[in-house]
């Protein structure tokens, strides 16, 4: 499970972003993908981008479950 803050370095690119990559199953859930995309807006990227980038890079994500 990819959690925000490393999707968010990796999508950004911002510095560590390769190790990221490594060793992570391609999910994350849609919590995770909220504060994502919450993040990404206020730093001026738009969602629809991230969604992009998401989906290119072959992560799926987990919808919200009771369990």
């Amino acid at each position: 499970m990819v959690d925000a803050s490393a999707l968010l370095t990796l999508l950004l690119r911002e510095p560590g972003w390769e190790r990221c990559r490594r060793g992570r199953a391609p999910m994350t859930s849609a919590v995770n993908w909220s504060e994502v995309s919450q993040k990404a807006w206020s730093r001026g990227v738009d969602s629809a981008e991230v969604l992009s980038a998401v989906s290119s890079a072959g992560l799926g994500i987990l919808p919200l479950t009771q369990e």
